[in-house]
């Protein structure tokens, strides 16, 4: 039995699932039409070894970032009703794409989508959304006075040099308040 909400009496969210891979598919086609429109650069780039292994590194380290940021939504999910990673990584690998589409929203409801009839109530999966939006950006807040840490904020922004006795407990402060 599918639970109340946005589809309800369309078992299985089918039509969410089937919009879903038309948007993804508009995408995959948005794509191939810029890289058609622009292929006589692309065909004429030769990386050098360098380059390749740079870029493969930056591939490997986008890829642990997203690994974050896949199990903060599961641990995240798992504070409101347990849902497995079989279900909570498909919920935020597969909606990625609605996120460069429509903007930052429709991703978030496709998650939502997603994971509907499962152990999650509507409500849950609102929380658990809201509580996304303000985990990763505390999160990026407080690597970024971690960073300060190492490098003063004077060579990043000459005029916040009064700012930087400061970094050490608002940074403190900041990871207390993430524990």
């Amino acid at each position: 039995m599918a639970a109340p909400g946005w589809f309800q009496g369309i078992e299985g969210g089918r039509l969410a699932k089937y919009a879903g891979r038309f948007l993804m598919l508009v995408a995959l086609a948005f794509i191939g039409r810029e890289a058609h429109r622009h292929w006589a650069d692309l065909s004429a780039w030769t990386p050098r070894p360098a380059q390749l292994v740079t870029v493969a590194g930056l591939a490997i380290a986008y890829g642990l970032a997203l690994y974050l940021l896949v199990e903060n939504w599961h641990r995240i999910v798992g504070l409101f009703a347990p849902e497995t990673r079989a279900r909570t990584y498909p919920s935020y690998t597969m909606t990625q794409i609605a996120k460069y589409l429509p903007g930052n929203i429709v991703h978030l409801l496709g998650r939502a989508a997603w994971l509907r009839g499962g152990g999650l109530s509507n409500r849950q999966l609102g929380q658990a959304t809201l509580l996304e939006m303000a985990v990763v950006p505390a999160g990026a807040g407080l690597f970024l006075l971690l960073a300060c840490l190492v490098v003063p904020l004077t060579a990043l922004v000459p005029a916040l040099a009064p700012a930087q006795p400061y970094v050490v407990p608002l940074a403190a402060a900041l990871a207390l308040a993430a524990l």
